[in-house]
């Protein structure tokens, strides 16, 4: 588990403003001094919050480093509050991509892409020992490359291998009927099966389970499923297979990865290291800034996601992105010119945005779960209309 730094963000971060709030908490659209790039910072009163969901989430959300998943950069604590401070994801979530397209679904070729983004990032973390436990549109994010992330793990569950779970949570529109019926199941099959809603939902402009909670619960547990006639083949065949009522003939995600409806698509590659030179300069950068490279140096090596470490991911991202970035033809300071770079950093996204306060986008709603779902561990879908 990460340890918690205790200081006011407002020490390091310019709070700008709130992008969304829910029972619990709230998240904020911040920049950190000095590094022009932006973040979102969540929230979390302990008031309202265990403190195991909070070292939970904490814990997993370490151990994601992947194209497809938001970044964890920075842990810290006050009295009464916890911060997350994450990646800023800057387009639109899932959800409203959706809603905003032609006839409130996607082209199959923007589904496919997706469906390979997010279906990626579900095996990463299957490998991880992570359940999501709560995918949904909400929570896949749409950045300005149209590369989707799947975001917010505070429903998450850890898992061994063959272990089978109790544990009910997520949003109830997207819960398999395992699930509703407390039975033990794998957990993996829960992200699987909320997958296929959501692979639904992006290609026939319609949601599958809608209504009340009874009806809902009905749907999941006995509805039959229909296909507008504009939905190909392809598409239908994966949908039918991933949403079958016989459990034991669920695909693995590795099987929805390889159908021939998206296997077409290349899976994103996660950039290349920086050469030396480059976190050289980002050291001196940093020394400029009143860091001690030896400290952030031991940072990066714990992992100890403080803000220290905040600063070199923000800063590696600008690299990547060659935004305002400019590598010096030696290091300005000398720990930084004696560094060996035996370790391998994090590797964060390559598309952490950097903008100025005057250059700022609608933010989404989406970083955040329906915090209010957190005693029940189910959160009931809105009536759609």
């Amino acid at each position: 588990m990460t340890s918690l730094n205790r200081y006011r963000p407002q020490e390091h971060y310019d709070v700008w403003r709130l992008i969304t709030q829910g029972g619990f908490g709230k998240v904020y659209l911040a920049q950190p001094h000095g590094t022009g790039m932006q973040v979102a910072m969540k929230e979390l009163r302990k008031a309202g919050v265990r403190a195991a969901s909070i070292v939970s989430e904490v814990g997993q959300l370490k151990d994601l480093q992947h194209p497809n998943t938001t970044q964890l950069l920075e842990v810290t604590e006050t009295k009464d509050k916890v911060h997350l401070v994450l990646e800023y994801v800057m387009g639109v979530a899932l959800q409203k991509e959706i809603r905003r397209s032609k006839k409130n679904r996607l082209w199959e070729k923007d589904a496919q892409r997706i469906s390979l983004d997010i279906s990626g990032a579900v095996d990463y973390c299957h490998d991880c020992g992570i359940v999501h436990g709560d995918l949904k549109p909400q929570n896949v994010l749409i950045d300005v490359q149209g590369c989707a992330k799947v975001c917010d793990f505070a429903m998450g569950i850890q898992f061994l291998p063959g272990q089978e779970v109790s544990v009910v949570g997520g949003t109830l529109a997207y819960c398999a009927p395992e699930t509703i019926s407390c039975q033990w199941y794998e957990g993996p099959a829960l992200d699987v099966w909320a997958l296929g809603i959501i692979l639904y939902e992006m290609v026939a402009g319609d949601y599958l389970c809608h209504g009340g909670k009874s009806q809902i619960i009905n749907n999941i547990l006995y509805g039959m499923v229909s296909y507008p006639n504009f939905i190909s083949n392809n598409a239908k065949n994966l949908t039918h297979k991933i949403l079958n009522r016989n459990p034991t003939m669920w695909p693995t995600v590795q099987k929805v990865q390889k159908h021939w409806w998206i296997c077409g698509f290349q899976p994103p590659s996660p950039p290349e290291p920086l050469a030396v030179p480059t976190k050289r300069a980002i050291l001196s950068r940093m020394a400029g800034m009143g860091f001690d490279p030896l400290v952030v140096m031991d940072t990066l090596r714990r992992k100890e996601y403080n803000h220290e470490m905040a600063t070199f991911l923000l800063l590696q991202s600008q690299a990547f992105q060659e935004l305002g970035f400019r590598n010096p033809v030696k290091p300005v300071h000398k720990a930084a010119e004696k560094t060996s770079w035996g370790l391998t950093s994090p590797a964060p996204s390559a598309h952490i945005p950097w903008r100025g306060p005057a250059s700022l986008s609608p933010a989404l709603a989406a970083y955040s779960p329906d915090w209010s779902s957190k005693s029940s561990r189910v959160a009931e879908a809105p009536s759609h209309p």
